[in-house]
């Protein structure tokens, strides 16, 4: 069985339902302050108790210029994977459950210009290859 790689397919979907001048990754870039307003996905864990399955966990991390930016960019995140992920196909995957794991909150960042929130989502895909 052939797990889809959720972090890929969060951040490529995510890229297509944010606004274009938002970076989406699935890792931190050499700069975060040049990638700004950035968005980055990491999965941390989850399980596949059923055959084909996969219950992933997966942190986002946003980071904006400013608190009020951050926390509009994560609430918009949030959002967007709860209400419109699910049921979004890609070959050989379809997700079909998003759930909050931890709310949107701050998180510490060394550069005090660039304010980072986040927040983590159990999102269930099922795949079929």
């Amino acid at each position: 069985m052939v797990f889809a790689d959720v972090e890929t397919l969060v951040a490529e979907w995510l890229r297509t339902q944010l606004d274009p001048t938002v970076t989406v990754r699935a890792e931190l870039p050499d700069s975060v302050k040049l990638a700004t307003p950035l968005v980055c996905i990491e999965r941390f864990g989850g399980s596949d108790r059923l055959p084909g399955v996969d219950r992933t966990a997966i942190d986002v991390d946003v980071f904006a210029d400013g608190n009020g930016a951050a926390k509009a960019l994560i609430a918009k995140v949030r959002e967007l994977l709860r209400t419109q992920l699910p049921g979004h196909s890609v070959p050989g995957a379809t997700v079909s459950q998003v759930s909050t794991i931890l709310g949107e909150h701050r998180r510490e960042w060394d550069d005090s210009a660039t304010r980072r929130r986040g927040a983590s989502f159990e999102i269930v895909v099922h795949n079929t290859l």
